[in-house]
């Protein structure tokens, strides 16, 4: 592997798992570690859903396209994602190890690839990145646990804003819901008529943007805001 340039450093310095460290210690992980640098085209998977998670997979610049499917497979959800990125890190570990979204190249980016092997012995030896790894874990797992007790919904406009934020991998930016109205009315336990409405309500207002069969939501951020 060629050594990173001093850019190269200053963008693994910039990455959630590297935050902390000193020039000294990335240096060491660089020469013991086995760390690929690659560039991927646009367009092509950078991770496929279903497969197996056996190294953590950065980001390092670019734009990525997340699409994530239901069990089932009748809608699904695509987000468009800014580098840096930290693909999945809880993936490596626990019951299912594998990955549960795919990753698309909006555009070429550069990735960093770390087997899992070298990512324990890194994190056993660095504390810095230790605590980063856990606190990437522990923040996306609070973040599940406190989605059950948020207030509930009172309006049908309400009640679709809360599908596209608990359907979203972060909240904000832009998101596009494949789904037909049928279907979301009952995911949602309601009326094609009344979650018609309430989208074109939201359409209106320019939170939403009606298409066949999707629902473009621009910034997410906004209607969790005014939603």
């Amino acid at each position: 592997m060629p050594m990173p340039s001093g850019t190269i450093y200053k963008r693994l310095l910039s990455l959630p798992l590297f935050q902390g460290l000193s020039a000294t210690d990335l240096s060491s992980i660089i020469e013991t570690s086995r760390l690929g640098f690659l560039p991927c085209p646009s367009d092509e998977a950078i991770v496929t859903s279903g497969a197996p998670c056996r190294q953590l997979v950065f980001v390092m610049s670019g734009r990525v396209r997340v699409d994530t499917w239901n069990v089932s497979h009748t809608y699904h959800v695509v987000e468009y994602l800014p580098a840096p990125l930290m693909i999945e890190p809880e993936r490596l570990f626990g019951l299912h190890q594998y990955h549960l979204h795919s990753y698309i190249a909006e555009e070429t980016c550069r990735l960093l690839t770390i087997d899992k092997q070298d990512v324990m012995r890194i994190a056993t030896t660095h504390l810095a990145v230790r605590l980063n790894l856990l606190n990437a874990i522990a923040t996306k797992a609070q973040r599940h646990e406190l989605q059950p007790w948020r207030p509930t919904p009172q309006t049908v406009d309400n009640h679709i804003v809360r599908f596209f934020a608990t359907h979203a991998l972060y909240p904000a930016g832009k998101k596009v819901y494949h789904i037909k109205m049928k279907q979301l009315a009952s995911e949602l336990n309601d009326s094609r008529e009344d979650i018609s409405r309430a989208l074109h309500r939201l359409q209106s207002r320019g939170l939403v943007t009606l298409a066949r069969g999707r629902i473009i939501v621009e910034a997410l951020e906004a209607c969790l805001r005014d939603g």
